[in-house]
């Protein structure tokens, strides 16, 4: 069920990274992004946190794919390659 609810929001999340500087604010969040997985990702998996902390933790792992999804080649999570070529061509060309 998660893999099919990323399928919808993480494209979001790349259209989310085509605004001007969206994809800057997404790389200076990674770290908080990064936390909150740790933390909240657990409550996702098991279906046994707060409304708040499932959503938390889904939100960071949309966002961390689709930040992910901007290094050349892509990530492959989940039985599937997210790959945004857009925001790829940005970061390999130093903006």
């Amino acid at each position: 069920m998660l893999a099919l609810m990323l399928e919808a929001a993480v494209p979001l999340q790349f259209i989310e990274l085509g605004l001007p500087g969206a994809l800057d604010q997404r790389l200076a969040e990674i770290g908080d992004i990064n936390q909150i997985i740790a933390e909240k990702s657990e409550a996702l998996m098991a279906q046994s946190g707060t409304k708040g902390e499932v959503a938390d933790a889904f939100n960071a792992i949309a966002k961390g794919i689709a930040v992910l999804s901007c290094t050349p080649g892509g990530v492959d999570l989940f039985e599937r390659r997210w790959e945004n070529g857009r925001c790829a061509a940005v970061l390999s060309s130093g903006r």
